[in-house]
């Protein structure tokens, strides 16, 4: 059995910087077109900043399904559509071993450092009624703010995490 656990992944923003691309703290600062100041220069990914849909602050995302999403808004755009990106959550789900976890929006820690009173629930269940055959334990983790407002949540279990993450993503 092993884990790898990687963190404090950082883009090189080096060549953006050289070209006289603007960087903010943590990545290439773009607009809704992912369009840099440069003028029909685009960036899209790990390497730019973007906006938290929970409390309109910059962040990096670092996911590779939103930086998809942002490559292809940017790719649009760069071919003369009109796609704009208003931001993103941090959702995601991973499959690690026979588990799935999942999450997207802020984490405790995450939630009180931006300033947030976060109310926390955690409940355990199954993922199908008892009479049900196949059904295997979940557990499921609730972040809001002291107004009730949905912030973050996080799921692992066998199986069903995913699908109530991106549930819980929509609201």
């Amino acid at each position: 059995d092993l884990t790898v656990l990687a963190s404090g992944v950082r883009a090189n923003l080096q060549i953006a910087k050289n070209s006289g691309i603007k960087t903010g703290k943590s990545g290439i600062i773009v607009d809704e077109k992912l369009e840099t100041n440069l003028k029909d220069v685009y960036a899209a990914g790990d390497c730019i900043e973007t906006n938290s849909l929970i409390n309109n602050q910059k962040f990096t995302a670092q996911i590779a399904t939103t930086a998809y999403q942002q490559g292809t808004i940017a790719g649009i755009n760069a071919a003369g559509g009109k796609q704009s990106y208003k931001g993103g959550l941090g959702t995601f789900a991973s499959k690690v071993g026979d588990m799935e976890v999942a999450a997207t929006g802020f984490n405790t820690p995450f939630a009180e450092k931006n300033g947030f009173k976060a109310i926390v629930s955690k409940v355990k269940g199954k993922t199908k009624p008892d009479w049900f055959p196949g059904a295997s334990e979940i557990t499921l983790k609730l972040i809001a703010d002291e107004k009730g407002k949905l912030i973050g949540a996080q799921a692992i279990g066998r199986e069903g995490a995913a699908s109530r993450i991106n549930v819980l993503s929509a609201a």
